[in-house]
């Protein structure tokens, strides 16, 4: 495949994600400032590429398939790939000074990286409302594991041992992936129950946060700048505000 044509269909994937994302062909299109046309026409040229439906049209929003779930997480990987070159002086230690700040989830150990800020990331249980309207609300953990689906982040289970003995205790995990976004979509989609960041998951209109389980975990992360650069002005401006940002979180 020549690189013309490589372009063209990484076009159609991104477009594609993007609807996966946000559920419908408009809501994507205002979102990354295209036209629905554009957009539609490059759903229904991927599906005939890879000779299947990508999207079960729902009342509200459209629904992967199980093709349509494969390919969405082949584009979330597209996405990271690209995300990491666009950010990639954040990454390098080497390059630290190109950076105004980095956030990482391991201490950090660079010996000119000054840590500005800390925070516990806290995590717990959520689901759809159509979710819940077919299988009901969870009683409790032993509800979840021996009547209810889980969806599941592949790494999850190597930081928390309780998640761990959750889901290795449950009897139906309905699906896993190594992609934050495609959990998300697999828990909008009704799929089953999952574990996602309390500051995402409470802002998601059509998920249910089930404070009632009692279940909650959470992970570190740090902001990090260059011990010669954590004194500017914009700088020290932006800490105020993720630190009031976060303060409720």
């Amino acid at each position: 495949m020549r690189i013309g044509d490589k372009v063209i269909l990484l076009r159609k994937v991104l477009g594609f994600t993007a609807v996966s994302r946000e559920g419908t062909v408009s809501a994507a299109a205002d979102k990354n400032g295209m036209k629905q046309s554009n957009l539609s026409a490059y759903v229904a040229d991927l599906e005939a590429k890879v000779n299947a439906k990508l999207f079960e049209r729902g009342d509200r929003r459209m629904i992967l398939t199980e093709t349509g779930k494969n390919i969405y997480e082949i584009g979330c990987s597209i996405e990271k790939a690209l995300y990491k070159i666009d950010n990639y002086s954040l990454k390098a230690p080497d390059v630290l000074y190109d950076a105004d700040l980095a956030v990482v989830y391991e201490e950090p150990q660079h010996p000119d990286a000054v840590v500005l800020f800390k925070h516990n990331l806290k995590f717990g249980l959520f689901a759809s409302m159509d979710y819940l309207s077919r299988y009901g609300y969870p009683k409790d953990i032993a509800d979840i594991q021996q009547n209810h689906r889980l969806c599941v982040r592949s790494n999850y289970q190597d930081v928390w041992d309780e998640w761990r003995q959750l889901v290795d205790g449950s009897t139906y995990v309905a699906a896993e992936t190594n992609s934050s976004s495609m959990l998300m979509q697999l828990t909008k989609d009704g799929i089953g129950i999952a574990l996602h960041p309390l500051s995402i998951g409470k802002k998601e209109k059509n998920l249910v946060y089930l404070e009632k389980i009692k279940f909650g975990v959470s992970h570190p992360f740090w902001i990090i700048s260059h011990k010669d650069a954590k004194d500017q002005k914009k700088i020290r401006a932006l800490i105020n505000y993720i630190k009031k940002a976060t303060a409720g979180l």
